[in-house]
C-alpha cells in the first residue's frame, strides 16, 4: 500500500468522484453520502481492489439498518445516509464490514476526529490515509463535506460533491479551506474530519 493520493492521476480522482446532484438521490442536499463513497473507492483503489458501489446503492444499505447511526440532519427533506459525523464513520465501518464479507481486500478502518488543522490534514493526506473533513459553506452557511487529495504551494487540490465530475478536482486556496473548515452549531466542531487509516488486523500498513 505504497500508493498516496497526491499520486492519484486525474482520471482515477474522477472515477472516485460522486456527484450529489445527479438525480439519483432522494435527498439531494446530502452531501457526505457521496463523500463516503469517494473514500471507499480511494481507499479500494490503494489497495488494488475495483470496488462496485454508488452513493445511492450506499445510502439504501445505511437506510437498512434502522437506529444504528445518528444521520440527522439527512433526514431532511429525506433519506440519504449518513450526515453526522459519528453516523458517518459507523457507516463506513458497517460497509467495510460488508466489503470485506464479499471477498475484498480492504484492510482499513475509520477513525474520526475534531480539532484538527490544515497542518493534520495535511499529515494525513501524506500518509495516505482517504480523508472527508465537515465543513460550513463561505456564503449559504450550510453544512458541507469534502474530500481533499493534497495541499501545495498553491492550495489544496478537493473533490467536492457539490459540482460535477468535469470540475473536479477543484481548487481551493488556503484560506478558503480554513475559513470553510468550521463547526456547525452544535452538531459538528471545527476541525473534524474522518480518515480510512490503516488496519493492522487486517494487513494494513502500520
Amino acid at each position: 500500500m505504497a500508493t498516496r493520493l497526491a499520486t492519484y492521476d486525474r482520471a482515477t480522482l474522477v472515477r472516485a468522484h460522486e456527484y450529489q446532484y445527479d438525480g439519483t438521490h432522494p435527498n439531494p442536499n446530502e452531501c457526505t453520502i457521496n463523500a463516503m463513497t469517494t473514500l471507499l473507492h480511494l481507499a479500494a483503489a490503494q489497495a488494488g481492489e475495483t470496488l462496485e458501489l454508488r452513493s445511492r446503492q450506499l445510502a439504501q444499505f445505511l437506510d437498512r439498518i434502522p437506529f444504528r447511526h445518528p444521520r440527522f440532519p439527512a433526514w431532511f427533506p429525506g433519506p440519504g445516509g449518513a450526515t453526522h459525523p459519528r453516523g458517518a464513520q459507523k457507516g463506513l465501518q458497517a460497509m467495510i464490514r460488508t466489503l470485506r464479507h464479499k471477498g475484498l481486500r480492504f484492510p482499513w478502518r475509520a477513525e474520526r476526529s475534531s480539532g484538527r488543522n490544515p497542518g493534520d490534514l495535511e499529515a494525513a493526506l501524506g500518509a495516505g490515509w482517504p480523508t472527508l473533513i465537515y465543513g460550513v459553506g463561505i456564503r449559504n452557511r450550510v453544512p458541507h463535506v469534502v474530500v481533499p487529495i493534497k495541499r501545495d504551494e498553491d492550495g489544496w487540490l478537493v473533490l467536492d460533491p457539490g459540482y460535477p465530475r468535469d470540475k473536479q478536482p477543484m481548487r481551493w486556496t488556503k484560506v478558503q479551506l480554513d475559513k470553510w473548515w468550521a463547526n456547525y452549531w452544535l452538531i459538528y466542531p471545527a476541525g473534524t474530519m474522518i480518515s480510512l487509516v490503516p488496519d493492522s488486523s487486517r494487513g494494513g500498513a502500520a
